[in-house]
């Protein structure tokens, strides 16, 4: 049962949905276009994690980030990178997918030295270090 039918109960079956199809688009244009969906602004919803970025950046730890690179690239200084407990460099890494995933949500980055060796890699939100696997 379409729920117009309630509304329009007089008019019998399909021309009940037709009618309220074409007052609701009407009425509200959006609702009759899948691409609604506006863009966000990277900087408010990753404000917490280019904070973090920001404070490894300060200790020398993370040298710069590419987003313009596919994939994005974090590149960081691999001897102060290596001395970090696993999960503050999961949260460093995980903090610069932010503005990736906002553009792609399947998309990568990856975790570089300053050589250019492969650290790690944040894909589809999940950190996998490239030396322990985990």
């Amino acid at each position: 049962m379409c729920p117009a039918q309630s509304r329009f109960h007089r008019v019998e079956g399909k021309a009940a949905c037709i009618i309220a199809v074409l007052v609701l688009s009407t009425a509200f244009p959006v609702l009759a276009d899948e691409t609604f969906i506006q863009r966000v602004n990277p900087s408010i919803v990753c404000h917490n994690q280019d904070v973090t970025i920001a404070i490894w950046q300060s200790q020398s730890t993370v040298l710069s980030v590419d987003y313009k690179r596919t994939p994005a690239a974090l590149i960081v200084d691999g001897r102060r990178w290596l001395r970090l407990p696993s999960n503050i460099q999961s949260s460093i890494a995980l903090s610069a997918y932010c503005r990736v995933s906002l553009v792609d949500a399947t998309g990568k980055l990856e975790v570089l030295n300053q050589g250019g060796n492969l650290l790690g890699v944040v894909s589809k939100g999940q950190w996998r270090n490239r030396i322990t696997g985990k």
